[in-house]
């Protein structure tokens, strides 16, 4: 795996929207309508730039894989994240939609110890590389490497199939959030 640069971007973006284009917590946090694929692409324009400044990005030694990670401790409020802020609620999200995101984003966050954790907010693979391995050997890596966790590894999936993935590679199922669909809640470390 190698550390991605601002100018993988585009290429970060793209493995993004393709890999989460039909992914139920995405879905439910975009506004759905004419505009969803635009607004995926803002949702992961905004992660990468907060994994850029308060995290890590990588991708897989193909390029066909990226995984991000932030660090919740690091993030501090400025100009610069509030405006990112806005343009989430305003190209993604939706205004009316915000306070129902807000109130999700709090019970999972409610979860959280107080100490410091790394966050796995992003993994995802190009389409058709996906099941040939890039995906676990990217995880492999991840947390195989003490430098690039700040103590414990979190993550939610909303996607059934990858409750097996994630406790295949060590993670522990640790909670079960209904939020309007089911969110399965991990932790390594």
């Amino acid at each position: 795996m190698i550390p991605a640069s601002y100018e993988d971007k585009a290429h970060i973006i793209n493995i993004l929207c393709n890999a989460f284009d039909n992914n139920i917590s995405v879905n439910y946090v975009i506004k759905n309508d004419v505009n969803r694929l635009k607004r995926i692409k803002s949702l992961m324009d905004y992660s990468f730039e907060l994994c850029f400044k308060f995290g890590k990005i990588w991708l897989s030694d193909c390029g066909s894989g990226c995984a991000m990670v932030i660090y919740p401790d690091e993030k501090k409020f400025n100009i610069s994240t509030l405006l990112l802020d806005l343009k989430l609620a305003k190209d993604a999200i939706g205004l009316f939609r915000l306070p129902k995101i807000i109130k999700r984003e709090s019970q999972i966050k409610a979860l959280y110890p107080s100490k410091k954790i790394t966050y796995l907010w992003f993994l995802g693979v190009e389409t058709a590389k996906q099941k040939n391995g890039v995906g676990s050997l990217l995880l492999e890596q991840l947390i195989g490497n003490d430098s690039n966790l700040r103590g414990p590894l979190y993550l939610e999936t909303s996607n059934e199939a990858n409750v097996h993935f994630y406790q295949k590679a060590g993670f522990q199922l640790y909670q079960k959030l209904d939020v309007g669909y089911t969110l399965y809640c991990f932790k390594y470390g």
